[in-house]
């Protein structure tokens, strides 16, 4: 370790330099550097004689005023929304901590941090606990700053941990991934792990940290049920005691909202990892920019852990690749809606959407989102309903308009080949399903493909091509041009040992569901057609035609809106 830190002391530190954080070739490198060479002197410091301290100690402040310079010209107080900056305003930190009393400029460089990290910080954030940028990445940026936090907390006594959000970031993980997801979406590296695999994707390790931290012995329950994960590694296990506190959750809410950020995180059973129905929905304010795509108003859904309902596309085989940024970006890779063939506006900060309610309870979770703004102009109106009537039906109703007559394409994608009949989609994998009743007024015209728009090669030389699965795409089109239509989709959600029986149920103007198994019965209803009047049993504001959507949960209670 000694010799490698004094091997990268000859390396050029210049702004321009391969190794700088604006270097023009790219900044991970200097990303690296600035996250671990100030750590390897603090950790090595007594292995060095005075003059090694020195050569060291000159090259980790000019990395330090490298990584204030970029920020400070990219302004990053007043447009904090530069990705790789939200990790240099926590190694400026650590490299203040590090070298004070060594550096003149680590009163500097702390005084500029600390007005990030106590106002605007972190960007992508809310105080609910949501990472815009999705849980991948909100995963990595929870990590990168935890060293700085701590070393703040403990040689100074100042305490970033009671910020709200850092107080309520453990939530968003909870329930906007799945125990045993074999993916965690949205955004970039969707597709690229989750909690189920690869001994926890790296999860486990800030749910561990965050367990001890605030004492919770839920998320150290969620932590211990992690497998393949065999305890917190690296400087982070040096913390706490190996084993988090630990309780299995008892009366807690099946979902949550994350509204600063647009997410949502619906469960059957958080505590039945195996057997839990899980749906990510996103809606999101932040738009279609940095990792986030154009994806507002998606779903994805999981049967413990394994996927049925994909953001499809792969990130890479480099960022912004033509497959990541023309396919994978866009809202036809997405469970989403077309219209006339064109979706939402990809990187582009106001093509957002928002979550417009949310109402949880034992039986059910209705969750709705306005996803209109983010097709700038495409489209007036874009709201989709949801309603899970737990364990296993979802009703989702679109509400569409456009500013003139128009088809719209009801997207859906999965890992493996679907079953398409009459109107209905069947999405299997590893012994579980998800059948897709689909209803619209216009008729609707059923395709299927595996191929992407923009093939994963495409653009990359041979030397770096790599072979990767394609996905596959059902598009639900209309069969008629209109300005404005419903689309009505029940979804139907099973495990490999579980039987649930399905009687569809149809009336003029609605389309609906009577659901029983094992979990005693449910129902619930769609209007595809405004104005007509609904099925008897519930309020009569259904019967009158007034109601969009309604459902009565296993424990009869009845909710509709």
């Amino acid at each position: 370790a000694k010799r490698i830190l004094l091997e990268v002391t000859k390396w050029h530190t210049a702004d321009d330099d391969v190794t700088s954080v604006m270097s023009k070739w790219g900044d991970e490198p200097g990303l690296s550097l600035a996250k671990c060479a100030h750590r390897a002197y603090d950790w090595l410091y007594e292995a060095l004689t005075a003059e090694e301290r020195q050569k060291v100690l000159k090259m980790c402040e000019a990395r330090a005023w490298q990584c204030y310079r970029r920020l400070t010209r990219k302004n990053f107080l007043t447009y904090p929304g530069g990705s790789h900056n939200g990790r240099l305003i926590a190694y400026l930190t650590d490299m203040a901590l590090v070298m004070a009393g060594e550096s003149s400029g680590a009163l500097t460089w702390l005084e500029y941090s600390l007005k990030a990290l106590t106002t605007i910080y972190p960007h992508w954030a809310g105080i609910d606990g949501g990472w815009a940028e999705g849980t991948a990445y909100g995963l990595l940026y929870n990590i990168y700053y935890i060293p700085s936090f701590e070393g703040l907390r403990q040689l100074t006594g100042f305490n970033l941990w009671k910020r709200p959000f850092f107080k309520n970031v453990r939530y968003f993980f909870f329930y906007c991934t799945a125990i045993r997801g074999e993916m965690q979406p949205f955004g970039d590296k969707a597709l690229k792990g989750g909690p189920g695999v690869h001994g926890g994707s790296g999860f486990p390790d800030l749910m561990w940290f965050h367990a001890h931290r605030y004492n919770d012995p839920y998320t150290g329950w969620w932590v211990k049920q992690i497998k393949g994960w065999n305890g917190s590694k690296g400087e982070l296990a040096l913390l706490f005691p190996d084993e988090p506190p630990v309780k299995k959750p008892e009366n807690i809410p099946q979902s949550r909202v994350f509204r600063s950020v647009g997410w949502a995180g619906l469960h059957s059973d958080i505590t039945d990892p195996d057997n839990d129905t899980c749906m990510i929905f996103k809606s999101s304010p932040y738009g279609s920019v940095s990792h986030s795509h154009a994806d507002q108003n998606s779903f994805a859904i999981m049967k413990g852990g394994v996927a049925l309902a994909i953001p499809s596309g792969h990130f890479g085989p480099t960022y912004g690749s033509p497959h990541h940024a023309t396919w994978t970006r866009s809202t036809k890779a997405n469970n989403c809606i077309l219209v006339n063939g064109e979706g939402q506006v990809i990187r582009e900060a106001k093509a957002s959407g928002r979550i417009t309610d949310f109402v949880d309870r034992r039986g059910f979770t209705y969750v709705a989102g306005d996803a209109a703004p983010a097709y700038m102009g495409k489209l007036r109106k874009f709201n989709r309903h949801i309603l899970f009537l737990r364990p296993a039906v979802f009703l989702l109703l679109d509400e569409l308009a456009a500013p003139r007559p128009a088809q719209f394409q009801w997207m859906f994608h999965a890992l493996e080949k679907m079953i398409i009949k009459e109107n209905q989609i069947i999405s299997s994998r590893k012994g579980a399903k998800l059948q897709i009743f689909l209803k619209c007024p216009e008729g609707l015209h059923f395709s299927q493909t595996d191929k992407f728009d923009t093939p994963y090669n495409e653009g990359i030389p041979k030397e770096y091509q790599e072979q990767v699965p394609n996905h596959w795409h059902v598009t639900a089109e209309t069969t008629k041009k209109t300005r404005e239509t419903r689309i009505g989709a029940i979804l139907v959600v099973t495990g490999p040992d579980e039987n649930v029986n399905v009687q569809m149920l149809e009336q003029k103007g609605w389309f609906g569901i009577r659901a029983s198994g094992n979990f005693g019965k449910v129902e619930g209803w769609l209007q595809i057609q405004p104005g007509y009047e609904g099925p008897v049993g519930f309020q009569a504001e259904v019967a009158q035609g007034k109601i969009k959507l309604c459902g009565r949960a296993k424990d009869g209670e009845i909710f509709s809106i």
